[in-house]
């Protein structure tokens, strides 16, 4: 039976940060993969494989892959998002955000414990979709409105970008996560991503972004 929760996840909210209208993104990269596997600490029924792959759609089964790096109010961002649809009308999720308030994120390891970088699995969505302007998008609130079976957030671990340029975002990626409605930990293993096919620039309008995101 799935458990819904809809609560403040109040770890979530301190991590995550609130984005706002601003200029247009240096990078936007779509499609490509995320994949990783997940296990309960201690062992436990919450334990399986995530896999991401091709362009994130929208549109049911709300699925694919999609990264971008961008700067917001002098602080450097870099994001990653995969969604796959379990065939059951439910849909998981997982999300990177890395930043930096001074230099642009690069090549390198970041540590993912709440502050600099945050790694969030929602675990069966229901009637849920990633947001199509990532950049601009509100984490925190975003989170909050998820019905889910169980929605974790980094508390320790690193994600390591091993490419990061105009023409692809890829690393790797381990940590342990907590759902805060729950108590239930999770360790996050083997996780990497792979995204490329430079789609916008800076130069490129909202406009015509959405509609590749289409």
């Amino acid at each position: 039976m799935k458990k819904m929760t809809t609560s403040a996840i109040a770890l979530l909210l301190l991590s995550f940060p609130a984005f706002a209208d601003g200029p247009g993104p240096d990078i936007l990269l779509n499609g490509g993969t995320m994949d990783f596997d997940y296990t309960q600490v201690p062992p436990g029924p919450v334990t399986g494989h995530f896999s991401s792959d091709g362009v994130l759609s929208h549109d049911p089964p709300n699925e694919g892959t999609a990264a971008l790096t961008y700067a917001l109010d002098g602080v450097h961002y870099a994001t990653i998002v995969g969604a796959t649809d379990d065939g059951l009308n439910y849909t998981d999720g997982g999300v990177i955000v890395v930043s930096d308030p001074s230099d642009p994120i690069t090549v390198g390891s970041y540590p993912l414990d709440g502050t600099v970088a945050v790694f969030a699995f929602v675990d069966d969505a229901v009637d849920w979709a990633p947001p199509s302007d990532l950049y601009k998008t509100n984490w925190s609130l975003e989170l909050l409105s998820i019905e889910a079976s169980g929605k974790y957030g980094s508390t320790s671990g690193t994600v390591t970008f091993t490419d990061l340029d105009v023409s692809k975002i890829a690393g790797t990626f381990e940590c342990s996560v907590t759902d805060p409605e729950t108590g239930i930990v999770l360790a996050i293993t083997t996780g990497s991503f792979n995204v490329d096919v430079p789609v916008a620039t800076e130069r490129s309008t909202w406009s015509t972004i959405k509609a590749l995101y289409r």
